[in-house]
This record gives C-alpha cells, structure tokens and sequence, in this order.
C-alpha cells in the first residue's frame, strides 16, 4: 500500500504574532487521504516531528510512534515494523487509514517533503524561524 506526504505551498503563511508557519498538509495511506485534502495545520512543525522518526527508522529503531497534527485530534501511527516492513496508521473514528512499506520507502518519502517544504520556506525569507531551522537541522 502507499504513503504520501502531500502539501500546497501555494497556502503557506507565517503566522507573525506565534511565528509559527502554516500551511495545507495532509497525508495519503493506501489511496485515502488523511485528515483531509488540502487539511491545513502547522506544516513545518508537522513535518520536524515526521523527519524525527524517520531518522530513527532510518537508525534501526523499531519503536512505534505517535506524530500528531496541531490542529484536530488528528495523528498517525508508525511502527510495527516487521523485518524490512513498517506501518503506518492514520487515527479516525470513522474509517482507519493504513498503509505498510518498507522502511527505506518511509525515510525517503519524509526526507522528500521536508527538503521541499524547507526550500519553499527558504525561498520565502524564513530560514530564521526556530521550526525551520530544525527542519533543516535534521535533514
């Protein structure tokens, strides 16, 4: 099943007051989008704690994770690896989004939307703010 990260960096905004960026991100599991499509959160802030667990994975970590969205009630699940496998689960009360993929797969598709969304902060003037510094500071 597949695990995509997707994001609109048409939307993205810096909130000046918190310094905190937002913008439209939402992941995909298995062809279902979750929270929603075009679900708009803290995206940078979202991503740093994507980007930690996937460099745990990428360490041999076999933990199970818990990365929420900021905004909703809203996270996912990653763990449960099995050999070179992990799955990915999407909390919802009405219908459970999932996926399974290998390991190398998870990494790489965190790593892809975080050097994205950090090119179009950096493009943006941001690279001073303490969520994009971490996102880069981890890559």
């Amino acid at each position: 099943m597949r695990f995509r990260i997707l994001q609109d960096f048409a939307t993205l905004e810096l909130n000046e007051k918190s310094k905190t960026i937002w913008g439209s991100i939402w992941v995909e599991l298995g062809g279902r989008s979750f929270p929603e499509v075009q679900w708009s959160d803290m995206s940078v802030a979202f991503l740093v704690d994507l980007l930690l667990v996937a460099n745990e994975v990428d360490e041999g970590s076999v933990n199970l994770y818990r990365v929420r969205f900021f905004d909703g009630p809203y996270w996912v699940t990653i763990g449960g690896a099995r050999e070179n496998a992990i799955e990915v689960h999407a909390n919802d009360p009405d219908e459970q989004g999932a996926a399974t993929i290998t390991k190398s797969e998870f990494v790489a598709t965190v790593r892809r939307a975080a050097t994205s969304l950090l090119e179009a902060c950096q493009e943006r003037g941001w690279s001073e703010y303490s969520d994009v510094r971490r996102l880069a500071a981890n890559l």
